[in-house]
């Protein structure tokens, strides 16, 4: 809770801001073709067109917790969660290769 969020690459910002259900926004460029949604957050600190390096500040998670969390089959209560998608052009693409290691290595 509260915690900062950094921008996962370096990238310009196309989105800022409210967006349906998703709560807080951002939507991230770091060129490619490719788009890095990031969402979960209660406050966004970086703006619309804005040019981040990998590491540095976009927003923050919320104080407060979200009402219900589902991490895979199991279902917590009063756990804030960033949401974050890598796409290609309009689809989604598996995030494990932009990872340090891969997710089967954070697993391991």
């Amino acid at each position: 809770q509260g915690a900062q969020v950094t921008a996962p690459a370096d990238g310009t910002i196309e989105f800022a801001g409210a967006f349906r259900s998703y709560g807080q926004v951002v939507i991230l460029n770091p060129g490619g073709g490719y788009r890095i949604l990031i969402a979960g957050m209660d406050e966004i600190t970086a703006g619309t067109g804005e040019f981040l390096r990998a590491g540095e500040p976009l927003g923050r998670m919320g104080r407060g917790p979200s009402s219900v969390t589902l991490l895979g089959d199991v279902v917590q209560s009063g756990r804030p969660v960033l949401y974050i998608e890598f796409r290609n052009s309009t689809d989604a693409i598996d995030s494990d290769p932009w990872w340090i290691g891969g997710m089967k290595e954070a697993r391991g």
